[in-house]
């Protein structure tokens, strides 16, 4: 198996733009501290005139029976350990990103299947993009159960309810991408920390990349 299909093949111009902002950030001699949590109470110290808080999202968890178990994992701990998972895949979770993630894992060397509870797969993503993903899916045979509902996860696999009946979808990992919901709680700590605080990115709204950079952008302009 590719020991480097961490790196989705199709996403390549997003790490190139990833690549640029970090080359930019570093022209403009931005202070950058990492390895570091901002707590409010240090941000309150430094006495800063404005904070941005984009402190992002945390996974969904849907309420599926056998969550716990070992062969199920969050789609974000996924990259970098694809060689750590079974062969046969159901990954829950239709939207673009379960789409995407299951062509990753396609092009890994996994067989996958999306379980989707609602009637299209990557239903709110852009035409030519869904288009273009549903044709790639297809093309490589990855299958996909719309209108079905995970029940619960066992050793054996994910049993769904499909067409108003139970069955079981064998597999050998089972991984969730459910979607994202923002930091709120932790967002909110950041409260009352500087004169100005902006709230951007996901952890204000949950989006895609083009809504953070305009979100950055419409609050950096405002201070």
């Amino acid at each position: 198996m590719n020991t480097f299909c961490h790196s989705m093949s199709f996403k390549n111009e997003i790490e190139r733009f990833c690549a640029y902002l970090i080359e930019q950030v570093r022209k403009n001699s931005v202070h950058v501290v990492l390895n570091t949590e901002a707590t409010a109470e240090m941000i309150e110290k430094m006495q800063f005139d404005a904070v941005f808080v984009a402190i992002g999202a945390e996974q969904i968890t849907p309420p599926i029976k056998g969550l716990e178990r070992k062969n199920v994992v969050m789609a974000l701990d996924i990259f970098g350990n694809e060689d750590l998972l079974g062969k046969r895949i159901v990954l829950i979770g239709g939207g673009m990103v379960g789409c995407e993630t299951a062509v990753h894992l396609n092009q890994c060397g996994h067989e996958v299947t999306i379980v989707e509870m609602g009637p299209d797969l990557a239903g709110t993503a852009q035409l030519t993009e869904r288009l273009h993903t549903l044709r790639i899916m297809k093309d490589n045979g990855i299958q996909a159960y719309t209108n079905t509902c995970a029940k619960e996860v066992t050793e054996k696999g994910c049993i769904v309810m499909c067409n108003g009946e139970e069955m079981l979808i064998e597999a050998d990992t089972v991984v969730i991408c459910a979607g994202m919901k923002p930091l709120a709680d932790e967002r909110e700590t950041y409260s009352g920390t500087a004169f100005t605080v902006r709230n951007i990115g996901d952890c204000k709204s949950v989006g895609v990349i083009a809504d953070a950079i305009e979100n950055g952008y419409a609050a950096a302009i405002t201070i």
